[in-house]
């Protein structure tokens, strides 16, 4: 099973998910670098997958075969990022587009200080806290259901960081605590 999701994730994975980083984290890129890029890397992440379902079980390239699916996540997210950057520099940036970036952007809210700005903070890692814990959680009833000794391992003490990492954080915000009242 998990074969099969590798298999899979390494066609759809990075078409569908680095354009959409990219546009979180990227001004200049554009939607026209973002189509490109997607439909770029789903041409040639099918055309992968079509290759080692059909091309690779007739004998060819045994020393490839190996590592195919790695290989095929990087050359994938590698066109994906160039058919991205290809996209914008082909069709370059409007400059109403600019205009729009910076209207949304100078539109955003400064950032609270005091203790308003504490109790949003304070939310906020209660918020991640308890995400953590519950992730915890789920990854050590996972290790307990898991059928290897390596993987019921793992989950277990990773669940149990997490479960930690989230207490600790919890109590860091109850020290907090004093902190906003008095201000």
């Amino acid at each position: 099973m998990f074969h099969l999701m590798v298999l899979l994730a390494s066609a759809f994975i990075a078409p569908s998910f680095v354009p959409l980083m990219a546009a979180l984290v990227s001004r200049r890129l554009n939607w026209q670098g973002v189509v490109v890029g997607y439909f770029l890397g789903l041409a040639v992440g099918l055309s992968l997958l079509g290759m080692r379902a059909w091309y690779f079980p007739l004998g060819h390239w045994h020393w490839l075969m190996e590592n195919f699916d790695g290989a095929s996540v990087l050359i994938n997210t590698a066109v994906t990022i160039g058919g991205m950057w290809l996209g914008t520099a082909l069709f370059g940036s409007a400059g109403s587009e600019q205009a729009k970036y910076d209207q949304i952007f100078a539109q955003a809210k400064p950032v609270q200080t005091g203790a308003q700005g504490l109790a949003v903070k304070s939310e906020q890692v209660r918020v991640i806290a308890l995400a953590t814990a519950a992730v915890g959680v789920l990854l050590g009833i996972a290790g307990v259901l898991a059928a290897s000794r390596g993987a019921r391992l793992i989950d277990l003490v990773t669940g149990f960081g997490l479960v930690v990492l989230a207490y600790f954080r919890m109590r860091s915000l109850k020290r907090m605590a004093p902190a906003m009242q008095s201000s």
